[in-house]
């Protein structure tokens, strides 16, 4: 007699989802446990604690939807999610992942993650709550990374594809304003133009055939490692102080014209971050987003 096929909760965002149907239910309950939608008595005590200490509180209707909204429910973040894992987090993290997943999946692992053996999709986000954030300070240095991970991953990719967290913090999106909009599309419109006769040349290296040991060979007078804020002002301030040497940037990411460039915190996050954003230490942390100790 042929087994059934399990009913899971949470399916699959795409057909290309890096996760088997059984790991993605058990990921996506991991993931609403940390940016659930809240009850009404939590958000309640949430709106009591807001008001209390808010300089310029939002609406409250405003507030109420910010609380009620799960991760889960929001296509944006299911899709950045699968993009995130699909395109940028390495396999071997990938791999690290899915393991931890199956164990949780199992009742042994169950047992030894979460003090039951009745698997983590089955009980309830507060008592998922609860065992999540036992991980946090649990001796396994091994459980403390996949907590931070988690956690951090959950939260960041929530918060650029939210628009209800933006709307309660008072963080409004870019541009800002009605005029900002404007002045925007007029910036766009110039770099387009300015676009067609680029003051410096563009090589995209991946198109180089390497040399029999692997390597590219370039020659250049200056040679620059990275675009980003250092490199790039350097590069900027070389290349008119020194007009008749020949400057080399290099860069890992891509190259976009200025009326390409991603302009809003999800697109740039994605694009402009290293692996997608979602870059990990050592320890599970996203040392990108994480506010320094003082």
């Amino acid at each position: 007699m042929a087994s059934e096929t399990p009913t899971y909760r949470f399916k699959r965002p795409s057909d290309k989802c890096v996760f088997d149907a059984a790991q993605w239910n058990m990921l996506a309950h991991i993931f609403e446990t940390f940016v659930a939608g809240l009850t009404p008595e939590e958000t309640e005590e949430l709106k009591k604690d807001y008001y209390k200490h808010a300089k310029n509180p939002a609406d409250e209707k405003l507030l109420e939807a910010y609380a009620r909204e799960s991760a889960l429910d929001l296509p944006e973040f299911l899709e950045d999610v699968d993009c995130v894992f699909q395109n940028h987090v390495p396999a071997d993290k990938v791999a690290e992942i899915k393991t931890v997943l199956n164990i949780l999946d199992t009742r042994l692992g169950a047992l030894a993650f979460t003090g039951t053996t009745i698997p983590l999709y089955q009980k309830t986000r507060q008592e998922r709550e609860e065992i999540i954030s036992g991980w946090s300070t649990a001796r396994m240095a091994a459980l403390r990374k996949v907590f931070k991970a988690f956690a951090t991953i959950a939260r960041l990719l929530w918060a650029r594809s939210s628009a209800s967290w933006h709307a309660a913090a008072g963080f409004p999106g870019y541009p800002f304003s009605k005029e900002g909009e404007e002045e925007l599309k007029v910036t766009m419109e110039s770099a387009a133009t300015a676009e067609a006769s680029p003051e410096f040349v563009f090589e995209d290296l991946s198109h180089r055939a390497p040399s029999a040991d692997g390597a590219i060979q370039l020659s250049t007078s200056i040679l620059i490692i990275g675009s980003g804020c250092g490199g790039g002002v350097v590069a900027g301030h070389l290349a008119k102080a020194l007009p008749h040497h020949q400057l080399m940037v290099v860069e890992k990411g891509f190259w976009y014209p200025k009326h390409k460039a991603p302009v809003n915190e999800r697109d740039g996050l994605s694009k402009l971050y290293e692996e997608g954003g979602t870059l990990q230490s050592n320890d599970g942390r996203y040392p990108h987003f994480e506010r320094p100790s003082p």
